[in-house]
Protein backbone atom coordinates (compact mmCIF):
# COMPACT_ATOMS: atom_id res chain seq x y z
CA UNK A 1 0.00 0.00 0.00
CA UNK A 2 1.37 3.78 -1.04
CA UNK A 3 2.49 5.73 1.97
CA UNK A 4 -0.09 8.54 1.51
CA UNK A 5 -3.08 6.15 1.34
CA UNK A 6 -2.13 4.39 4.79
CA UNK A 7 -1.50 8.05 5.94
CA UNK A 8 -5.36 8.53 4.38
CA UNK A 9 -6.70 5.91 6.06
CA UNK A 10 -4.82 6.45 9.48
CA UNK A 11 -6.45 10.25 9.81
CA UNK A 12 -10.07 8.91 9.00
CA UNK A 13 -9.55 6.57 11.86
CA UNK A 14 -8.46 8.78 14.16
CA UNK A 15 -10.87 11.69 13.00
CA UNK A 16 -13.20 8.92 13.72
CA UNK A 17 -12.36 8.28 16.91
CA UNK A 18 -12.55 12.28 17.64
CA UNK A 19 -15.45 12.43 16.95
CA UNK A 20 -16.79 8.98 18.62
CA UNK A 21 -14.55 10.51 22.31
CA UNK A 22 -16.79 14.10 21.58
CA UNK A 23 -19.75 12.00 20.59
CA UNK A 24 -19.81 13.82 17.40
CA UNK A 25 -21.95 12.24 14.56
CA UNK A 26 -21.09 14.65 11.02
CA UNK A 27 -17.78 16.20 9.77
CA UNK A 28 -17.88 18.41 6.55
CA UNK A 29 -15.27 20.25 5.52
CA UNK A 30 -15.51 23.88 5.60
CA UNK A 31 -15.89 25.90 2.44
CA UNK A 32 -12.84 28.34 3.44
CA UNK A 33 -10.57 24.84 4.02
CA UNK A 34 -11.66 23.46 0.52
CA UNK A 35 -10.39 26.66 -1.01
CA UNK A 36 -7.29 26.83 1.08
CA UNK A 37 -6.11 23.77 0.14
CA UNK A 38 -7.44 24.05 -3.63
CA UNK A 39 -5.05 26.90 -4.07
CA UNK A 40 -2.23 24.77 -2.22
CA UNK A 41 -2.69 22.20 -5.21
CA UNK A 42 -2.54 24.72 -7.94
CA UNK A 43 0.06 26.49 -6.12
CA UNK A 44 2.32 23.23 -5.85
CA UNK A 45 0.78 22.18 -10.03
CA UNK A 46 2.31 25.47 -11.42
CA UNK A 47 5.98 25.74 -9.55
CA UNK A 48 8.21 25.71 -11.36
CA UNK A 49 9.80 22.62 -9.97
CA UNK A 50 6.45 20.29 -10.89
CA UNK A 51 7.88 18.16 -13.60
CA UNK A 52 6.07 18.52 -17.04
CA UNK A 53 4.02 15.36 -16.45
CA UNK A 54 2.75 17.09 -13.44
CA UNK A 55 2.40 20.07 -15.53
CA UNK A 56 -0.18 18.19 -17.85
CA UNK A 57 -1.50 16.49 -15.40
CA UNK A 58 -2.40 20.17 -14.03
CA UNK A 59 -3.82 21.55 -17.26
CA UNK A 60 -6.38 18.18 -17.18
CA UNK A 61 -6.99 18.84 -13.42
CA UNK A 62 -7.79 22.69 -14.26
CA UNK A 63 -10.76 21.28 -16.60
CA UNK A 64 -11.84 18.85 -14.55
CA UNK A 65 -12.03 20.88 -10.97
CA UNK A 66 -13.51 18.40 -8.21
CA UNK A 67 -11.73 15.70 -9.24
CA UNK A 68 -8.95 14.08 -6.89
CA UNK A 69 -5.61 15.92 -7.00
CA UNK A 70 -2.12 14.67 -6.10
CA UNK A 71 -0.06 16.71 -4.10
CA UNK A 72 3.03 17.08 -4.75
CA UNK A 73 4.84 19.70 -2.37
CA UNK A 74 6.01 16.61 -0.51
CA UNK A 75 4.98 13.42 1.80
CA UNK A 76 6.37 14.96 4.88
CA UNK A 77 4.47 18.23 4.57
CA UNK A 78 1.70 16.87 3.73
CA UNK A 79 1.79 14.53 6.84
CA UNK A 80 2.45 17.60 8.44
CA UNK A 81 -0.31 19.85 7.68
CA UNK A 82 -2.78 16.81 8.41
CA UNK A 83 -1.02 16.92 11.91
CA UNK A 84 -1.81 20.31 12.15
CA UNK A 85 -5.44 20.31 11.37
CA UNK A 86 -5.45 17.16 13.76
CA UNK A 87 -3.43 18.98 17.00
CA UNK A 88 -6.30 21.89 16.33
CA UNK A 89 -9.26 19.89 16.94
CA UNK A 90 -9.96 19.55 13.25
CA UNK A 91 -10.62 23.23 12.59
CA UNK A 92 -10.82 22.88 9.19
CA UNK A 93 -14.19 20.68 9.53
CA UNK A 94 -17.80 21.79 10.82
CA UNK A 95 -18.24 19.17 13.40
CA UNK A 96 -21.70 18.30 14.99
CA UNK A 97 -23.52 15.52 16.61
Amino acid sequence: MLPSIEQRLEWIADLLAYMRLHALRLAEARADAQEQWVAVLARSLAAPCATPAARGFSATWQASRGSSTPYIGGFPRYVERRNQITASGYESFELSA
